[in-house]
């Protein structure tokens, strides 16, 4: 039996008997309301957002994008209005922070949506699984760099209105009786004091500080936007792309990206040869997500396995849930050495797969343009991409049936273990008017997965473990100085170990399962080149500023549940126990000479949170040149290189 169908029988038992006896005391314990330890983006209860450089960030503004829509249906797409842009220019505001408040009670899966702000994807989420009592669940996310998006005007004509969409397919019945209750609401934030000397500068500097965001699809006007982004087996997303503008000179691509159905679990899944014999997902243990333009590689990445809150075993996830579960980080990739070919006004085309995808598994794949253009030009004309694959896409299984190993441990059972181990490594570099862009990417996967089976699809036992590390490197510089305006080094490291053990006999049905653990794991190291045009008349390098930061999210977990066969009320053992650790280490300085800024602790038992406990505020770490934490991820200007130290813009 495989995860996924694994969890499908514990589902059917566990809403069976609670729904038959859910005012019985051997109902489904109520637990606390969902919890993570990642930071929210310093928002305080006053609604004064702080960083550690003196400055404040103030509200000056709040919207509405969705207000208290109830999600009952499958089809149902909740549409509203966007009646309150902010007023004044969008370089009134410093930071714009979407916050997210949810509410279910009663009995309900799990569920998967999305919000999008006309076309443009900007959250992808799941929901908790509730409880009689009912659970809130709440989350923050910075949108600043989508922040044009929400400076509209508000005519009452229908061809100039902008809406926000909303949809989070859910059942509603006898059974099924959890209605999704959901508000959205943008706030937006000046900074006070300005914390750069230049930040009155002209319009045509502010300008590049304010992206143009564009959707490659249009999944709300199809009417359907799950079919329209839904990616299965080999399956390719082909987008026509032709800018008006060719003025481009960096360019990113925001990939809003999970998998269900068999994909929800991919890095459990067999090989094709082997997944039918034990009742798996096929498609194997790895998968990659690559994007082409015009055919050439631009991008690679490995997806996390983000594990829902009805995963593995639900009792592990009340109260602290899974890394990202309740907000899918969407996964960006670095495509400024093409900005050349983009400026150049014909067609183009993206493509984006992913890689190893089964057919009887989805990912919903919505992607976004991140336009960042340099006024001081009306045409920037690009030269010769060039890419060079150091080392091409190399995935080798290993698959081992009924070892010696798995004799001497299981008499009278079956079992496979299978190990994956994928590596990439490529470069891409392209230049732009004076500018050029150097992308280099490094990729290595490995994965064991071990089944063991007595023959019954509910008696089994399994064990997965990955690690996945991406390392990408970016530079950006100016044929008019001779190093680097722009340096970042990126390492992320994925790994996971889970067992679990099913098992029925003539009486009772148990699942036992064990994160030992799951970690979400990056370091990151930031050079700024600050350039000076001295009166001899040729510009000389500068370093301004460099900063080296690394964080971790580390979830460790055990849950139980037992019940009897024969009388669905009666639960024989529910038990669970999951911690959370999340460190965010800088550089040690003057100020602060530990490393650790922010580490928080979270302990939960039988659904209930024990106190958190704070070892380091995340008000002690400092972050430099248009550089916050946000969440799961750095933001701001300073993280792709488009303010310098001084503030000002590398443009």
């Amino acid at each position: 039996m495989s995860v996924a169908k694994l969890c499908f029988v514990f589902f059917f038992f566990f809403f069976f008997f609670f729904v038959l006896e859910a005012s019985s005391s051997s109902s489904f314990p109520d637990s606390d309301d969902p919890i993570s330890a990642a930071p929210l983006p310093l928002v305080d209860d006053d609604d004064t957002f702080f960083d550690a450089s003196s400055s404040s960030f103030v509200l000056r503004h709040s919207a509405r994008l969705i207000t208290r829509a109830r999600l009952t249906s499958y089809g149902q797409l909740h549409r509203e209005r966007f009646r309150h842009p902010p007023p004044g220019p969008a370089e009134s505001y410093d930071k714009v922070v979407l916050e997210w408040e949810g509410s279910v009670k009663g009995v309900q899966f799990d569920r998967m949506g999305a919000l999008w702000f006309d076309e443009v994807p900007i959250v992808r989420m799941t929901t908790p699984e509730p409880n009689a009592k009912g659970v809130r669940w709440r989350f923050e996310r910075d949108v600043t760099e989508y922040r044009r998006l929400f400076f509209v005007s508000n005519k009452k004509e229908e061809e100039e209105a902008h809406f926000a969409t909303l949809s989070i397919p859910n059942v509603i019945d006898k059974t099924y009786t959890g209605v999704l209750c959901i508000n959205a609401t943008l706030k937006f934030y000046e900074r006070v004091p300005k914390r750069w000397e230049n930040e009155t500068s002209e319009s045509e500097e502010e300008n590049a500080f304010f992206p143009e965001v564009q959707a490659l699809f249009k999944p709300i006007a199809s009417g359907n936007p799950w079919k329209t982004i839904a990616l299965s087996g080999n399956e390719t997303h082909k987008i026509r792309l032709k800018q008006t503008s060719q003025n481009i000179r960096r360019a990113f691509v925001d990939v809003y990206a999970s998998g269900h159905s068999c994909e929800e679990f991919w890095y459990t899944n067999l090989p094709n040869s082997e997944a039918a014999a034990y009742g798996m997902c096929d498609g194997g243990a790895f998968r990659m997500f690559e994007i082409r333009i015009d055919g050439k590689l631009a991008g690679a990445r490995f997806p996390f396995p983000v594990v829902y809150t009805g995963g593995l075993n639900p009792l592990l996830w009340r109260p602290i849930t899974g890394i990202e579960s309740f907000d899918v980080v969407p996964y960006r990739f670095d495509i400024s050495p093409f900005t050349g070919l983009l400026n150049d006004g014909k067609e183009h085309t993206l493509e984006i797969k992913v890689k190893g995808n089964s057919k009887e598994g989805m990912w919903y794949v919505d992607p976004v343009m991140i336009l960042y253009k340099d006024e001081k030009y009306k045409v920037l004309p690009g030269k010769d991409i060039k890419i060079s694959v150091l080392s091409p896409l190399d995935v080798q299984t290993k698959i081992q049936n009924n070892t010696t190993s798995i004799k001497k441990r299981y008499s009278n059972m079956t079992g496979v273990m299978v190990n994956t181990e994928a590596s990439l490594s490529f470069v891409i570099s392209g230049s732009v008017g004076p500018y050029r862009s150097l992308v280099s990417y490094n990729l290595h996967s490995t994965s064991a997965n071990e089944i063991i089976d007595s023959g019954s699809s509910a008696n089994q036992l399994s064990s997965t473990a990955g690690l996945m590390v991406e390392n990408i490197k970016i530079k950006i510089g100016d044929a008019r100085v001779s190093s680097p305006l722009f340096k970042r080094h990126s390492t992320l490291i994925s790994n996971y170990i889970i067992e679990q053990d099913s098992k029925e006999d003539n009486s009772t049905f148990d699942l036992n399962a064990q994160i030992l653990p799951i970690t979400r794991s990056r370091a990151e190291k930031f050079e700024w080149f600050n350039p000076q045009w001295p009166q001899t008349g040729s510009w000389l390098p500068r370093l301004s500023d460099k900063l080296e930061c690394a964080w971790s999210d580390s979830i460790f977990g055990s849950a139980r549940y037992n019940r009897s066969l024969s009388n669905h009320s009666l639960s024989n053992i529910m038990k669970a126990e999951t911690t959370e650790n999340f460190v965010i280490s800088l550089s040690p300085s003057s100020t602060f000479p530990s490393s650790t800024c922010y580490e928080k602790k979270l302990k939960a038992t039988n659904g209930t949170l024990h106190k958190p406990e704070n070892v380091a505020s995340i008000s002690r770490c400092v972050f430099p040149l248009g550089v916050s934490f946000c969440g799961q991820e750095l933001c701001g200007p300073g993280v792709d290189g488009i303010r310098n130290a001084r503030g000002g813009s590398n443009f």
